[in-house]
């Protein structure tokens, strides 16, 4: 709560759970310089919101309050100014949520790809990622060697049938 009377234009809500609800014209190194000088982030992650864009989560443990901080902000932008300058560990999390999410972090010192593929062209966590029309990749026992077939889905993910046969 302290953090929404110190900063009443960057911080939209602060919920009972000490999640804040962060503006888009945030200034993050105003917070840092200021209430956040002996935070550690410990994770960093995006969420797809499909039509209302990608949230960007970021969790810190404060050393002076010694309690974790939930920080929030629903972003419908796709081009983020990287805060790797202030959390050193950030460069890694910041990699993994523009490879699955295609989230490009500015002034990122090292954006490349961690576990796909440079010629893969989509994001994978991204909930419109198409499931067909790609190729899987892997080692065969039979051949000896690295063989690529088409992906073949056993099940369609997008007409899902949540009704459980054990209910009644």
């Amino acid at each position: 709560m302290e953090l929404k009377l110190l900063y009443p234009r960057w911080i939209n809500s602060v919920s009972s759970d000490q999640i804040c609800t962060i503006n888009n014209q945030f200034y993050w190194p105003t917070l840092k310089l200021s209430l956040l000088h002996q935070t550690y982030l410990t994770d960093f992650f995006g969420v797809d919101k499909l039509r209302h864009g990608i949230e960007l989560n970021w969790v810190g443990w404060s050393y002076e309050f010694e309690k974790i901080s939930y920080y929030r902000r629903l972003s419908f932008d796709y081009h983020q100014l990287s805060l790797s300058w202030i959390y050193p560990s950030l460069t890694w999390f910041e990699r993994e949520v523009w490879e699955m999410f295609g989230v490009m972090f500015s002034f990122h010192p090292d954006l490349r790809r961690l576990t796909t593929d440079y010629g893969f062209r989509s994001y994978p966590l991204l909930k419109a990622y198409p499931t067909t029309g790609y190729f899987q990749v892997f080692y065969s026992e039979k051949n000896k060697r690295i063989t690529a077939s088409p992906t073949n889905l056993a099940q369609e993910f997008r007409l899902f049938n949540f009704q459980s046969p054990w209910q009644k």
